[in-house]
């Protein structure tokens, strides 16, 4: 799937955050976990977050967006969660 990682995060009443999703991808992938990361898993976010913290347009797997989508709750408040999560559904 193919997503914009530049697309901004307007909160509700249209307010700018000044967010994109690239931002609140790489936050939600660098965020701690409750149990340390192996290091293969740790790579893979950690690359992963690389390659989407600038924004523009990649192509990214199903998996790669449930592995965001499942973080986001760790780095975020439940109005960002929400819209970005929307924003991963592809």
């Amino acid at each position: 799937m193919k997503i914009d990682f530049s697309q901004p995060i307007v909160l509700p009443l249209g307010e700018e955050s000044g967010l994109t999703l690239g931002k609140v991808a790489l936050a939600a992938l660098n965020a701690p976990s409750r149990e340390p990361l192996s290091i293969v898993e740790a790579m893979k976010r950690g690359n992963l977050a690389i390659r989407v913290a600038e924004g523009g347009d990649h192509e990214i797997t199903p998996e790669e967006a449930t592995l965001i989508r499942g973080q986001l709750p760790h780095a975020w408040a439940p109005v960002v969660v929400a819209i970005a999560a929307k924003m991963l559904e592809g």
